[in-house]
C-alpha cells in the first residue's frame, strides 16, 4: 500500500509511528528592505516547500518592531519526510529561490507538534512568544518541573458564553526545541511558549493587576523559580500560505 494518500491537493502521510512524530520548523529570514509582502507573490517563493511530500501547512509572520525580519513556521506530517525533504533536490531549488530573491534564513528551531492542535490558532490569533533559555543539562526532572507552568491563562467560559468572547484563541503551548542552542557562548536548552490571544487588545489582560502582581508578573516569576534562565518575548500576526 502506498503511505501516502493526497487529501484536497496535500500529501499526508498516514504513519501513526511515535517515534515519526509530525514535526515544526521555525525560521527566522532576513528579507530585502521594502520587499512587499503580499501573501500570494510571498507564497511564490516558498513553491518547492510547500508542494514537498509530508508538507502538511505553513505560516508566516512579520517581526512585530523589526520589518525586515519574517518567522516561517512549517508542519511536517512526519519527521523522516522532513528529513527526506531536507536532502532532496526540492530543497536545493528552495534554498536557491529564496536567495534569488535576497531573502538569507537566519536561524532554524525544530519542536515536536505534540498532541495539542494549535497550528491552525496561529493564523487565527495575536500571537505572543516567548524564547525561554535554561542553561544544559537539564534534567528529566527539571524538564517535568518546566513542563507543569500552564502559562498565562484567561479564566474559563461558562457554557451559555460564545467562544468568540473568549481572550485566547487556544491555550497556551509549550514547545521544547529538539537541538540545543548558543547563548552568550553557552549551551542552552530552549522552550517556544506561546500564547495565542484573540487580538492585540484581548492581550493587554496580561497587565491587568493580580493584588500586587499582573498575570504577566506572576507568569515572570513562576519561570523564575524552576531556575537559572533567559527570555525573550515577541509577537506576530501569521497568516497562512497557500498552494498555488
Amino acid at each position: 500500500m502506498d503511505p501516502h494518500r493526497g487529501i484536497e491537493g496535500v500529501t499526508k502521510s498516514v504513519s501513526n509511528d511515535p517515534n515519526d512524530p509530525r514535526i515544526v520548523v521555525w525560521t527566522q529570514l532576513q528579507v530585502p528592505p521594502g520587499e512587499e509582502l503580499d501573501t500570494d507573490h510571498w507564497a511564490g517563493h516558498f513553491q518547492p516547500l510547500l508542494h514537498a511530500l509530508g508538507h502538511q501547512s505553513t505560516a508566516w509572520a512579520r517581526v512585530q518592531g523589526s520589518p525586515n525580519l519574517v518567522i516561517l513556521a512549517t508542519l511536517w506530517y512526519t519527521t523522516s519526510e522532513l528529513r527526506d525533504f531536507m536532502a532532496s533536490p526540492s530543497a536545493q531549488l528552495y534554498t536557491e529561490t529564496l536567495a534569488s530573491a535576497a531573502i538569507v534564513p537566519l536561524n532554524s528551531y525544530e519542536t515536536i507538534y505534540g498532541e495539542a492542535r494549535w497550528f491552525r490558532s496561529l493564523s487565527r490569533s495575536f500571537t505572543q512568544l516567548f524564547r525561554v533559555y535554561f542553561p544544559t543539562p537539564v534534567t528529566p526532572a527539571r524538564q517535568a518541573e518546566i513542563s507543569r507552568l500552564r502559562g498565562m491563562r484567561p479564566p474559563a467560559l461558562g457554557f451559555s458564553i460564545p467562544q468568540s468572547q473568549s481572550l485566547q484563541t487556544c491555550r497556551p503551548v509549550q514547545l521544547w526545541v529538539n537541538q540545543t542552542q548558543d547563548l552568550y557562548g553557552r549551551e542552552a536548552q530552549v522552550v517556544l511558549w506561546l500564547h495565542f490571544w484573540r487580538d492585540a487588545e484581548k492581550a493587554e489582560w496580561r497587565f491587568l493587576s493580580k493584588g500586587t502582581q499582573s498575570t504577566m508578573e506572576e507568569f515572570i516569576e513562576d519561570l523564575e523559580k524552576v531556575g537559572p534562565m533567559d527570555w525573550r518575548e515577541e509577537f506576530y500576526v501569521f497568516k497562512t500560505l497557500p498552494r498555488s
